[in-house]
């Protein structure tokens, strides 16, 4: 194997979505449910890899899996793991299980990153991934030292009827959210959204943006009677206003035969839109401080039209603008 070769490969084994990493955290946790609530950590075996290395290659057979790989990943997330029970021993630390993360003080954040270099900043920041039947406990579950289980799903040896009910809970919160997507009443997401609720309408049927300036205009000017004409240079657009102009300016030179444009675009949310959104997020960590961007993170979890509205936000610039429009009424 080439250099450029195994440096591809190997940035590809450290690049899973959100989708993979749950998928195999799952994995590993019906090993345990598996082998019973006396197990421990020694039931993770390059033998229980290669089964776990069919179940991958048959969920995901557009990428290819290597056993080192999966390996390198268990011990990764071990490592995680107990960085994360450092952090909440701190005086002052809190955790959210919804969300897997920690919120602490600055001192305790850096405490944290010197003690354990990059996981250290990786906990800060992204704390542990849940979700699809994953929480906390999942964690703890696999990668306690003492191999003592929590016992919320495991029972009894062989006894797999707490797990499968979390599995279908997961699948069961999916299809809802799925369904949520696909149905018409959705379309009413557009008008949470500060700024942009004002140039999407409802449905398919949209006024030009022309006709609806001309109309908001028109309302405009018949609420003020009488009132006299502002001097233009009292109309100098807003920061936010100039990136709203910008992206519709864009988008309308690129559909030049429609009268319309669709600032939001139609097709359906996923987990690599989810995952960019939640990356340029976290990039903010330094700048503006680990509980405004755990907030924002919540917001761009909320709905699926919020990860499209960041990932559409085309610079610094842009974002910064809605972040000074949306800070106060939705963070």
């Amino acid at each position: 194997m080439s250099q450029s070769s195994s440096l591809a490969s190997a940035i590809t084994s450290n690049r899973w979505s959100a989708d993979e990493t749950l998928f195999f955290i799952g994995l590993l946790f019906e090993l345990r449910v598996e082998k019973g609530p006396n197990s421990d950590n020694s039931i993770y075996t390059r033998e229980a890899f290669q089964d776990i290395l069919v179940k991958l290659n048959a969920q995901y057979p557009e990428f290819t899996y290597e056993l080192e790989t999966l390996e390198r990943k268990y011990q990764y997330f071990r490592k995680l793991w107990a960085v994360f029970t450092d952090a909440k021993k701190l005086k002052g630390t809190t955790w959210d299980s919804c969300t897997g993360r920690v919120a602490m003080n600055r001192e305790n954040e850096a405490k944290i990153i010197e003690r354990h270099g990059q996981y250290g900043r990786r906990v800060v920041i992204c704390g542990l991934i849940v979700g699809h039947g994953v929480t906390i406990e999942t964690w703890k579950e696999i990668f306690q030292p003492s191999g003592v289980p929590l016992g919320r799903y495991i029972r009894e040896a062989g006894d797999a009827v707490g797990f499968a009910q979390a599995r279908v809970e997961a699948r069961a919160t999916r299809a809802a959210a799925r369904k949520r997507k696909r149905t018409p009443e959705n379309n009413e997401a557009t008008d949470s959204l500060p700024a942009f609720s004002g140039l999407v309408g409802k449905g398919e049927r949209e006024q030009p943006p022309s006709q609806s300036r001309r109309s908001s205009r028109m309302s405009g000017s018949s609420s003020s009677g009488t009132a006299a004409k502002r001097p233009r240079n009292e109309e100098e657009p807003t920061p936010l206003q100039r990136v709203i102009c910008e992206i519709t300016t864009k988008l309308l030179s690129n559909d030049k035969p429609r009268t319309y444009v669709h600032i939001i675009p139609s097709r359906i949310e996923g987990p690599v839109d989810t995952e960019k959104a939640l990356h340029s997020c976290f990039a903010l960590t330094e700048e503006r401080g680990t509980a405004f961007v755990n907030k924002l993170a919540d917001w761009i979890r909320q709905d699926p039209m919020n990860v499209l509205t960041w990932n559409a936000l085309p610079s610094k610039e842009a974002r910064d603008a809605w972040l000074a429009h949306i800070i106060k009424e939705d963070l």
